[in-house]
């Protein structure tokens, strides 16, 4: 599969089998080297797919999963400079309606002998 289109930022390092399915159909292991021109981070993207999966589905897997990891490499540099802006109202209020109703079921998972809900 070396006719693969992979995006310009990336370099196709090597393709394998890598296991069988339940079904019996067979997988392939892509592994692309990826670097980040806006912060010169080089990095790998493993895409694990079915080995009869066409050609066009590959690619944009591939594109998916660099463009992805782009992503992730960026906000995280962003975050270490403290460039990442903070969470709005509406988000923190999500997170806190999130914990706390967590923390009900806990508390009602605690309190039951087997740590089962019933209720």
């Amino acid at each position: 599969m070396s006719d693969l289109w992979i995006p310009a930022t990336a370099k196709h390092d090597m393709s394998f089998k890598s296991g069988t399915l339940k079904d019996g159909e067979t997988t392939t292991t892509h592994k692309i080297k990826v670097v980040d021109p806006e912060t010169k981070k080089t990095g790998e993207v493993v895409v694990i797919a079915e080995s009869d999966i066409s050609q066009a589905r590959l690619e944009d897997m591939i594109g998916t999963a660099v463009e992805n990891w782009t992503k992730e490499i960026r906000e995280k540099v962003q975050r270490k400079n403290g460039k990442v802006a903070p969470s709005t109202e509406e988000e923190q209020r999500n997170i806190g309606a999130s914990i706390r109703e967590y923390m009900k079921e806990k508390r009602k998972m605690q309190s039951s002998t087997n740590n089962k809900i019933y209720y």
